[in-house]
């Protein structure tokens, strides 16, 4: 059963699970999922990564998906990320030039001829010796945008087998004794007619980290 956040006329917003497709798989996705559920279809307005949890943004009502999308346009996404060592400043931004594809842990940038601006904000949330985790703020939307970001920085997300170090990676898991990706959206706020929004959601199970606070 998916976990409803929040459920109105217009929208619904729900928690999706890690290791969850948005659309087209095979074994259950969330919109198939959902619409059985609600027994009606369901649409979803933006995306989130296979491995990433948190809320998602969905409507019952086809044409309510322009106007929504059009409301997150100015919307504020946050995300929690528990990253590789300890960041050096409490609050910062990254500017990295990346692609609007996927990449690798070889060139996450992407070719150069194909990069875009991205502009990524930060702020260090708790950490310890090994880890912290940060609060991000997305203002541009490029595809895998936190995770790129982070790498490049010089701290992957806890559990990006794809553009992380793999022997860091494998210690890690070993370390926590987790299997998933340790990045969630979990503040989503936006207008719509003229209404305000604001859904939180936080992530489950991160105390266990034993992170302090910063």
């Amino acid at each position: 059963m998916m976990d409803i956040v929040h459920k109105q006329d217009e929208f619904v917003v729900i928690e999706k699970p890690s290791g969850m497709s948005v659309h087209n798989e095979v074994n259950g996705d969330v919109v198939s999922i959902l619409s059985e559920e609600l027994s009606s279809t369901v649409y979803a307005v933006h995306r989130l990564d296979r491995m990433t949890s948190g809320l998602l943004l969905c409507t019952t009502r086809p044409e309510m998906i322009c106007v929504l999308q059009e409301a997150l346009r100015t919307s504020t996404k946050k995300y929690q990320a528990i990253v590789r060592g300890v960041v050096s400043s409490q609050k910062g931004e990254w500017r990295h030039t990346i692609t609007n594809t996927s990449e690798g842990r070889r060139n996450p940038r992407g070719r150069k001829q194909y990069r875009k601006s991205a502009h990524t904000s930060y702020e260090v949330l708790s950490y310890n010796q090994y880890i912290s985790m940060l609060s991000l703020t997305l203002h541009t939307g490029r595809q895998h945008q936190i995770r790129k970001h982070c790498v490049l920085a010089g701290h992957e997300i806890i559990g990006d087998t794809r553009y992380g170090d793999t022997r860091y990676q494998k210690k890690m898991q070993e370390r926590y004794d987790f299997d998933g990706l340790f990045l969630h959206a979990y503040s989503l706020q936006f207008s719509l007619f003229t209404k305000s929004y604001d859904f939180r959601c936080v992530p489950n199970g991160w105390e266990r980290l034993g992170l302090r606070r910063s």
